[in-house]
């Protein structure tokens, strides 16, 4: 790691791993002191994955009732836990769903659960 590396990894580990990565194009992938890994497949094949999330929330979102809301919140879910296990950035339109999913649950006319709404 650089010194700009080591700077973030006191800030956050995830941050100086995807800085790493930007500036060697090797993914590592740290889990707390004693974890790490190095990412095996590329950037494209997990923008790839996250398409596929983005296709399918959007299909949801053509046949909006309370339920396929439910299931397309869900698929904003397992997409940000995806991002989450590679130490991806989030994607912008992904930030935006999970921002649009807490805004219905709170508000006073939303559903007051987080089963309801994810």
């Amino acid at each position: 790691m650089n010194d700009q590396e080591k700077r973030l990894a006191k800030l956050e580990d995830s941050w100086s791993d995807f800085a790493f990565f930007l500036r060697t194009d090797m993914r590592l992938l740290r889990r707390g002191k004693l974890s790490e890994s190095m990412v095996l497949h590329s950037l494209l094949d997990d923008l790839q994955i996250l398409e596929v999330f983005r296709k399918r929330l959007a299909h949801q979102r053509t046949r909006s009732t309370a339920k396929t809301n439910s299931s397309s919140n869900y698929s904003v879910l397992l997409a940000l836990e995806y991002c989450g296990k590679k130490n991806l950035p989030i994607p912008c339109g992904l930030a935006d769903e999970l921002a649009r999913a807490l805004k219905v649950f709170n508000s006073k006319a939303g559903p007051h659960s987080l089963d309801q709404v994810f």
